[in-house]
C-alpha cells in the first residue's frame, strides 16, 4: 500500500492564505489568534512568515520523471516484452539512465556506471505495475506462431 501521511502540515499553507495573514497582522491581530484562526501550529506559521515562501514538495527526494515520462518509459517496457523482447533489471537500469540523459533531466543516477539506481527501479516497477524478469527464450517459429489467425482457431 502507498505511503499515506499522518498529517497535512506542509500541504496547508498557500500564497493566498500566506497574504491574508500578513494583512491580518498589519491590522494589528496577533500571530498566535490567527494561528488558531486557521488551525495551524504558531512556530509553523512563524516560521512561514520569516521564509516568505510556500513548501513546493514533500520530503527530501523529487521524482526523477514527470508522470508523462514515466507512463511513455513504461508503455515501452510493455511494448518490447509483447515483441517478446523481454527486459530485464539491469536493462532497465540502463534504459531509465539513458532516457534521463536523452531529455536532459537532472537526474540522481549513478554516471559512472551509467545505470539508475535499483531501489528508484523497483519503485518504479511498483508506480507502473511492471513485474521486471529475466526473459526466456522465444524460438522464431513460436513467434511467428503468435499471430491472429493462429491464435483465433
Amino acid at each position: 500500500a502507498p505511503y499515506k501521511r499522518i498529517n497535512n502540515r506542509k500541504l496547508c499553507f498557500t500564497t493566498t492564505m500566506l497574504e491574508e495573514i500578513r494583512g491580518k497582522i498589519d491590522n494589528g491581530r496577533s500571530k498566535r489568534s490567527i494561528a488558531r484562526e486557521y488551525g495551524i501550529n504558531e512556530s509553523t506559521l512563524r516560521k512561514r512568515l520569516k521564509e516568505g515562501t510556500v513548501p513546493t514538495s514533500l520530503g527530501r527526494f523529487k521524482p526523477v520523471f514527470n508522470l508523462e515520462m514515466e507512463e511513455e518509459l513504461a508503455e515501452q517496457i510493455r511494448r518490447l516484452d509483447k515483441l517478446f523482447f523481454g527486459v530485464t533489471f539491469k536493462k532497465l537500469q540502463l534504459v531509465a539512465f539513458e532516457y534521463a540523459e536523452l531529455n536532459k533531466i537532472n537526474h540522481p543516477f549513478n554516471k559512472e556506471k551509467r545505470m539508475a539506481g535499483k531501489y528508484w527501479v523497483i519503485e518504479f516497477c511498483k508506480r507502473q505495475q511492471l513485474a521486471v524478469r529475466q526473459p526466456e527464450k522465444v524460438s522464431a517459429a513460436r513467434a511467428i506462431g503468435f499471430n491472429m489467425n493462429q491464435v483465433s482457431v
